[in-house]
């Protein structure tokens, strides 16, 4: 009898322990519920760091579905601190201390406040980049697919993907196209593939409608620095028509090459010419494109 009770004790010794341990470790709805709670208030790097290490610590533990979720409201969380709750001072600060060519910049080991700045960003998943003379934050998305490409949805995987391209190449910086014509092109239709797959996945739409629409401006209208008329001749840019061309007989049957069929009948119509002094041509203009654009996703989505 002594012995039965020992044992008794000792199993449920032994349950209790696997119990902290984690075989009656938080559910789902604990694990979201405290997570958001972390996303309140004012953001700050230490923040920032205990929303991603808490992140890591329990996305494996839920269902692709409710991982996607978190990984997108700890984005928006990093994405406010970087658009608006950052010390611009301290950004300032961090200037002398980076070079453009340096991605293993090392800051001088006497300005502590920086240093721990510096390990507070790559903790949280941010990159620090110098350009133009100016510090810039940028989420790092291709190490956020990658670590967690497991545990999200192939949709938010493959979005994450596209957005570490726009972040490491961008198409456009200081109203000038970084991009080339083709491939503005390309990116656009890498875009509409996937909102073609993944059409009905609400968690990516939006950003997928944003990332397309944004190409597709630029594929019709060129920007201030990169204009796609000539401010001077007023014609249109032979690159571009050449690059527009060699698309459509590549992809003749996707929304962006119809886009661009339309495009093209409608230069043909104008004589491939356009005086951006002129209001009235180019109020026609711009309001055409605006048009190609609306239709072109309306036709992504069926």
């Amino acid at each position: 009898m002594k012995w039965t009770i020992k044992r008794s004790i000792l199993v449920f010794f032994l349950l209790a322990i696997m119990c902290i341990l984690g075989a009656c470790g938080k559910n789902a709805e604990t694990i979201q519920n405290e997570f958001a709670e972390m996303l309140n208030g004012e953001i700050t790097p230490e923040k920032l760091v205990s929303a991603d290490a808490y992140l890591d610590k329990y996305i494996g533990k839920l269902d692709t579905e409710r991982a996607s979720h978190m990984l997108v409201e700890y984005e928006d969380y990093a994405l406010r601190f970087i658009n608006s709750e950052v010390d611009k001072t301290l950004i300032e600060e961090m200037k002398g201390f980076y070079d453009e060519n340096d991605k293993t910049r090392e800051l001088a080991q006497n300005i502590d406040e920086l240093k721990s700045f510096d390990q507070a960003m790559k903790d949280a998943d941010i990159i620090i980049g110098l350009k133009k003379d100016e510090i810039k934050l940028t989420l790092d998305y291709a190490k956020l697919s990658m670590d967690y490409q497991k545990n999200i949805l192939p949709s938010l995987f493959h979005l994450y993907q596209l957005k570490a391209l726009e972040a490491e190449k961008p198409c456009i910086e200081n109203a000038t196209l970084i991009l080339n014509w083709q491939e503005l092109a390309q990116r656009a239709y890498e875009v509409e593939l996937l909102m073609n797959e993944y059409k009905d996945e609400h968690l990516v739409a939006n950003d997928l409608k944003s990332l397309y629409e944004m190409y597709m401006n630029f594929i019709l209208m060129g920007a201030n620095n990169t204009p796609i008329f000539d401010y001077t001749t007023m014609e249109f840019s032979s690159d571009a028509k050449k690059a527009y061309l060699d698309f459509i007989k590549e992809y003749p049957d996707t929304t962006t090459g119809w886009i661009l069929k339309e495009y093209f009948s409608y230069l043909d119509e104008t004589g491939y010419r356009l005086n951006y002094k002129d209001s009235t041509e180019s109020k026609a203009f711009f309001n055409h494109c605006a048009w190609l654009v609306i239709e072109a996703e309306k036709r992504v989505k069926q």
